[in-house]
This record gives structure tokens, C-alpha cells and sequence, in this order.
């Protein structure tokens, strides 16, 4: 096994139960073992933003900062001073 399809494992097993509280559904259907977090389709089926609204600013209007660090922590941004937290 490679190692990103580990890390990626590891990440789904670390964050599941925590994006299940945070966002009320189950992480799987947004998650690939080999491409990890689906922020496309996260954006499109969850988090819909408002018109001209970022991923950021939806994600921290809809559920603060424990959502945003969370997206964050999957797409893997949590160590970077970027503010896109999906699409941005």
C-alpha cells in the first residue's frame, strides 16, 4: 500500500466520528481512500454557499470554527495560514 493511501486511511479513521458530530452524515460518501477528501462534492451536496460566498465563509456561517478546522484537517490545510477552507 502506498503511503498517501495510508495517510489517507488514517485521516478517514481519525475524522469520521468527528465529521459525523460536526456535519450530521456519515464522512464515507465524501471520502476516497486513494484521493481522500471530495471537497467538490462536500461543496455541492453539503455546503452549498450563497451566491458569491466562499467555501470558508459558508463553512464558518453554517458550523464555526470547529466545521472549518475540521475541512481543513481533511483537505489537509491545517498547518498553512491559507483561509480557503473548500473552493475558496
Amino acid at each position: 500500500m502506498t503511503d498517501f493511501i495510508a495517510d489517507n486511511l488514517d485521516l478517514y479513521r481519525k475524522h469520521a466520528r468527528e465529521f459525523e458530530e460536526v456535519f450530521s452524515r456519515k464522512l464515507k460518501p465524501y471520502f476516497d481512500n486513494i484521493t481522500g477528501f471530495d471537497v467538490v462534492k462536500f461543496d455541492h451536496e453539503v455546503l452549498k454557499p450563497l451566491e458569491g460566498e466562499c467555501g470558508r465563509d459558508a463553512t464558518q456561517r453554517q458550523w464555526g470554527d470547529e466545521g472549518l478546522v475540521l475541512i481543513k484537517k481533511l483537505i489537509k490545510m491545517e498547518d498553512t495560514d491559507d483561509t480557503s477552507a473548500s473552493g475558496g
